[in-house]
Protein backbone atom coordinates (compact mmCIF):
# COMPACT_ATOMS: atom_id res chain seq x y z
CA UNK A 1 0.00 0.00 0.00
CA UNK A 2 3.14 2.61 0.90
CA UNK A 3 4.88 1.57 -2.50
CA UNK A 4 1.09 2.18 -4.30
CA UNK A 5 1.10 5.76 -2.74
CA UNK A 6 4.62 6.90 -3.02
CA UNK A 7 4.25 5.55 -6.90
CA UNK A 8 0.72 7.85 -7.38
CA UNK A 9 2.61 10.89 -5.23
CA UNK A 10 5.29 10.35 -7.34
CA UNK A 11 2.74 10.84 -10.89
CA UNK A 12 1.02 13.62 -9.37
CA UNK A 13 4.20 15.33 -8.58
CA UNK A 14 5.75 14.86 -12.51
CA UNK A 15 2.66 15.81 -13.99
CA UNK A 16 2.27 18.94 -12.04
CA UNK A 17 6.31 19.64 -12.37
CA UNK A 18 5.19 19.12 -16.61
CA UNK A 19 2.05 21.35 -16.47
CA UNK A 20 3.77 24.31 -14.83
CA UNK A 21 6.72 23.87 -17.09
CA UNK A 22 3.86 24.13 -20.27
CA UNK A 23 2.59 26.99 -18.66
CA UNK A 24 5.98 28.91 -18.11
CA UNK A 25 6.94 28.29 -21.80
CA UNK A 26 3.44 29.59 -23.18
CA UNK A 27 3.91 32.35 -20.66
CA UNK A 28 7.66 33.23 -21.94
CA UNK A 29 6.13 33.15 -25.30
CA UNK A 30 3.37 35.73 -24.69
CA UNK A 31 5.93 38.08 -23.52
CA UNK A 32 7.99 38.46 -26.49
CA UNK A 33 4.84 38.81 -28.41
CA UNK A 34 4.28 41.60 -26.19
CA UNK A 35 6.46 43.98 -28.96
CA UNK A 36 8.22 46.77 -27.60
CA UNK A 37 6.54 50.33 -27.24
CA UNK A 38 7.80 52.25 -30.26
CA UNK A 39 5.32 55.19 -31.45
CA UNK A 40 4.52 55.94 -34.76
CA UNK A 41 6.71 58.31 -36.90
CA UNK A 42 3.78 58.72 -39.59
CA UNK A 43 -0.06 57.79 -39.80
CA UNK A 44 -2.19 57.42 -42.87
CA UNK A 45 -3.57 60.46 -43.85
CA UNK A 46 -7.10 59.58 -43.75
CA UNK A 47 -6.78 58.65 -40.22
CA UNK A 48 -4.97 62.02 -39.63
CA UNK A 49 -7.77 63.91 -41.44
CA UNK A 50 -10.82 61.80 -39.67
CA UNK A 51 -9.47 61.79 -36.58
CA UNK A 52 -6.21 63.21 -35.79
CA UNK A 53 -5.99 66.52 -37.22
CA UNK A 54 -6.08 68.46 -34.15
CA UNK A 55 -3.27 66.29 -32.81
CA UNK A 56 0.60 67.06 -33.41
CA UNK A 57 2.71 63.97 -34.21
CA UNK A 58 4.16 64.05 -31.22
CA UNK A 59 1.41 64.85 -29.05
CA UNK A 60 0.94 60.97 -28.02
CA UNK A 61 -1.70 62.18 -25.01
CA UNK A 62 -4.16 63.90 -27.95
CA UNK A 63 -3.44 60.90 -30.54
CA UNK A 64 -4.18 58.13 -27.91
CA UNK A 65 -7.24 59.68 -26.48
CA UNK A 66 -8.91 60.81 -30.00
CA UNK A 67 -8.35 57.31 -31.80
CA UNK A 68 -9.51 55.30 -28.31
CA UNK A 69 -12.76 57.68 -28.89
CA UNK A 70 -13.33 56.89 -32.67
CA UNK A 71 -12.46 53.07 -32.13
CA UNK A 72 -15.17 52.59 -29.35
CA UNK A 73 -17.49 54.47 -31.92
CA UNK A 74 -16.78 52.40 -34.52
CA UNK A 75 -16.87 48.75 -32.95
CA UNK A 76 -20.07 49.60 -31.36
CA UNK A 77 -21.62 50.72 -34.85
CA UNK A 78 -24.58 48.71 -36.00
CA UNK A 79 -24.63 45.66 -38.66
CA UNK A 80 -26.73 47.97 -41.14
CA UNK A 81 -24.28 50.31 -40.56
CA UNK A 82 -21.10 48.71 -41.06
CA UNK A 83 -22.92 46.56 -44.12
CA UNK A 84 -23.14 50.25 -45.92
CA UNK A 85 -19.46 50.88 -45.04
CA UNK A 86 -17.47 48.04 -44.84
CA UNK A 87 -14.09 49.61 -44.25
CA UNK A 88 -15.66 51.18 -41.12
CA UNK A 89 -14.46 48.21 -39.16
CA UNK A 90 -11.14 47.25 -40.65
CA UNK A 91 -10.59 51.34 -39.37
CA UNK A 92 -11.32 50.33 -35.89
CA UNK A 93 -8.23 47.77 -36.30
CA UNK A 94 -6.12 50.05 -37.08
CA UNK A 95 -7.16 52.52 -34.08
CA UNK A 96 -6.91 49.56 -31.92
CA UNK A 97 -3.38 49.24 -32.53
CA UNK A 98 -2.81 52.71 -31.01
CA UNK A 99 -4.95 51.41 -28.25
CA UNK A 100 -2.77 48.77 -27.57
CA UNK A 101 -0.02 50.79 -27.66
CA UNK A 102 -1.48 53.11 -24.80
CA UNK A 103 -1.69 49.95 -23.02
CA UNK A 104 1.82 48.65 -23.77
CA UNK A 105 3.31 52.31 -22.64
CA UNK A 106 0.90 52.24 -19.31
CA UNK A 107 2.39 49.07 -18.48
CA UNK A 108 6.12 48.71 -19.00
CA UNK A 109 6.97 49.42 -14.95
CA UNK A 110 4.47 46.29 -14.08
CA UNK A 111 6.43 44.49 -17.13
CA UNK A 112 9.88 45.31 -15.64
CA UNK A 113 8.56 44.32 -12.21
CA UNK A 114 7.13 41.31 -13.33
CA UNK A 115 10.41 40.25 -15.17
CA UNK A 116 12.96 41.04 -13.03
CA UNK A 117 10.98 38.16 -10.43
CA UNK A 118 9.90 35.91 -13.24
CA UNK A 119 9.54 32.59 -12.89
CA UNK A 120 10.48 32.09 -9.29
CA UNK A 121 7.74 34.47 -8.50
CA UNK A 122 4.50 35.88 -9.72
CA UNK A 123 4.35 39.95 -9.11
CA UNK A 124 1.75 41.63 -11.21
CA UNK A 125 0.46 38.86 -12.59
CA UNK A 126 -2.89 40.16 -13.38
CA UNK A 127 -1.29 43.79 -14.87
CA UNK A 128 0.54 41.21 -17.47
CA UNK A 129 -2.62 39.05 -17.96
CA UNK A 130 -4.17 41.77 -19.01
CA UNK A 131 -1.75 43.00 -21.31
CA UNK A 132 -1.60 39.83 -22.98
CA UNK A 133 -5.38 39.34 -23.66
CA UNK A 134 -4.98 43.08 -25.70
CA UNK A 135 -1.87 41.60 -27.15
CA UNK A 136 -4.41 38.14 -28.23
CA UNK A 137 -7.10 40.54 -29.16
CA UNK A 138 -4.51 42.50 -31.63
CA UNK A 139 -3.02 38.86 -33.04
CA UNK A 140 -6.54 38.02 -34.25
CA UNK A 141 -7.17 41.25 -35.79
CA UNK A 142 -3.80 40.74 -37.78
CA UNK A 143 -4.54 37.11 -38.48
CA UNK A 144 -7.68 37.98 -39.99
CA UNK A 145 -6.50 40.89 -42.34
CA UNK A 146 -3.00 38.36 -43.54
CA UNK A 147 -0.93 40.56 -40.84
CA UNK A 148 1.44 38.90 -38.82
CA UNK A 149 2.56 39.92 -35.24
CA UNK A 150 6.30 40.43 -35.97
CA UNK A 151 4.94 43.79 -38.25
CA UNK A 152 5.66 47.07 -36.39
CA UNK A 153 2.25 48.89 -35.35
CA UNK A 154 3.09 51.67 -37.66
CA UNK A 155 3.14 48.97 -40.29
CA UNK A 156 0.02 47.11 -38.88
CA UNK A 157 -2.09 50.79 -39.37
CA UNK A 158 -1.00 51.87 -42.81
CA UNK A 159 -1.96 48.33 -44.20
CA UNK A 160 -5.01 48.21 -41.88
CA UNK A 161 -6.14 51.63 -43.42
CA UNK A 162 -5.36 50.73 -47.02
CA UNK A 163 -7.91 47.95 -46.55
CA UNK A 164 -10.23 50.01 -45.09
CA UNK A 165 -10.06 52.57 -47.85
CA UNK A 166 -10.43 49.38 -50.40
CA UNK A 167 -13.28 48.64 -48.93
CA UNK A 168 -14.98 51.51 -48.79
CA UNK A 169 -14.75 52.16 -52.24
CA UNK A 170 -17.28 49.23 -52.96
CA UNK A 171 -20.59 49.46 -52.81
CA UNK A 172 -23.05 46.60 -51.67
CA UNK A 173 -24.72 44.99 -54.39
CA UNK A 174 -27.95 42.46 -53.96
CA UNK A 175 -27.12 39.40 -56.31
CA UNK A 176 -29.89 36.23 -56.82
CA UNK A 177 -27.91 32.66 -56.01
CA UNK A 178 -29.23 29.55 -57.14
CA UNK A 179 -30.70 27.72 -53.97
CA UNK A 180 -28.37 24.46 -54.74
CA UNK A 181 -25.43 26.69 -54.25
CA UNK A 182 -26.44 28.05 -51.27
CA UNK A 183 -27.20 24.96 -49.55
CA UNK A 184 -23.48 23.86 -50.10
CA UNK A 185 -22.14 27.05 -49.22
CA UNK A 186 -24.03 26.35 -46.18
CA UNK A 187 -22.71 23.24 -45.59
CA UNK A 188 -19.14 24.11 -46.14
CA UNK A 189 -19.62 26.94 -43.73
CA UNK A 190 -20.78 24.87 -40.81
CA UNK A 191 -18.38 22.46 -41.40
CA UNK A 192 -15.46 24.92 -41.04
CA UNK A 193 -17.12 26.52 -38.61
CA UNK A 194 -17.02 23.03 -36.68
CA UNK A 195 -13.16 22.85 -37.38
CA UNK A 196 -12.59 25.98 -36.24
CA UNK A 197 -14.66 26.11 -32.96
CA UNK A 198 -12.91 22.63 -31.94
CA UNK A 199 -9.62 24.42 -32.48
CA UNK A 200 -10.56 27.54 -30.84
CA UNK A 201 -11.48 25.62 -27.79
CA UNK A 202 -8.48 24.19 -27.22
CA UNK A 203 -6.18 27.16 -27.78
CA UNK A 204 -8.73 28.71 -25.53
CA UNK A 205 -8.54 26.21 -22.48
CA UNK A 206 -4.48 26.67 -22.67
CA UNK A 207 -4.65 30.33 -22.79
CA UNK A 208 -6.84 30.20 -20.32
CA UNK A 209 -4.56 28.21 -17.68
CA UNK A 210 -1.92 30.81 -18.21
CA UNK A 211 -4.45 33.57 -17.11
CA UNK A 212 -5.49 31.64 -14.04
CA UNK A 213 -1.77 31.38 -13.62
CA UNK A 214 -0.88 34.88 -13.84
CA UNK A 215 -4.22 35.86 -12.13
CA UNK A 216 -4.02 33.45 -9.32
Amino acid sequence: MKKIFILFFSFCFFFSVNADEEIINLIETKLNELGKFELPQSYPEGLINSTLKECEIDNYLCIKTKAIAEMTTRFKRSKKYNDRNPGSQIYAMALYEIYYLSKLKESQNSLRIFKENWPEKIVKGKKISSLIKSNETRKIMRKALGLTIDQSPEEAIKDFWVIGDYLQKGKPKSVKVDKAFKKRERLLSEYKSTIGFLKKRIEKKKINKLYEYLEN
